[in-house]
């Protein structure tokens, strides 16, 4: 974000908060933010630099409130528990709910509505994958045993994204379409418009230039 925008979204959430508000951020917001009455911290990923987790779960329990932190791991990540309890920082396992319906649906069609949703669950997935390939913890967080299928259902992709690692790792593999994934829905995906109509009005004249 701009830091005009990142600010007046900072602002949104601390007005927001009492009645109850989700803010979405990187490691731009780890540190420096003192916001108040913050009840959850929700980590998508684990940090690159392991030293950031603590300062990214100070966001809540502050200043004499009990706050909860919830790290979100794949079974082959576990080891990343023992390597934060060596650091002193206990991490308590925690189930996931059963039966939680699928989101890809619903993923889908925000993608097939607007392009540029479409374009930006591309730009997630490679840079998720870069991201991953060089996490500090490179013997715990892997990219060999990230399953690049299961990333791309779980951002809906309609097609997989050009990308040097994949070839990479197509070659490791040694086998065709070793990638196990085909999208929810067959599209031509010059179709999917974007919402913003002079963005699609652009697009339309480039594709005519």
């Amino acid at each position: 974000m701009a830091p005009h925008t990142r600010t007046k979204t900072y602002e949104w959430f601390q007005q927001e908060r009492e009645g109850g508000a989700v803010l979405l951020c990187t490691d731009v917001a780890a540190r420096g933010l003192d916001v108040p009455d913050i009840d959850w911290i929700v980590q998508f990923d684990a940090p690159q630099d392991p030293n950031a987790f603590v300062h990214r779960v100070g966001r809540t329990a502050r200043m004499g409130r009990s706050g909860r932190a919830l790290l979100l791991l794949r079974p082959k990540e576990d080891t990343y528990v023992n390597f934060l309890s060596l650091r002193k920082v206990p991490l308590l396992s925690m189930e996931p709910e059963p039966n939680l319906p699928s989101l890809r649906r619903p993923i889908t069609d925000l993608l097939l509505a607007d392009r540029a949703v479409m374009e930006q669950s591309a730009k997630a997935f490679v840079a998720y994958v870069r991201a991953y390939k060089e996490h500090q913890c490179g013997y715990i967080f892997s990219l060999d045993q990230l399953d690049l299928g299961e990333l791309a259902r779980g951002l809906a992709l309609l097609r997989l994204p050009k990308l040097k690692e994949l070839q990479v790792a197509k070659r490791k593999k040694g086998a065709d379409g070793w990638v196990e994934w085909s999208p929810l829905v067959q599209v031509d995906l010059d179709t999917i418009k974007f919402k913003d109509k002079q963005r699609e009005k652009q697009r339309q004249a480039n594709k005519a230039a």
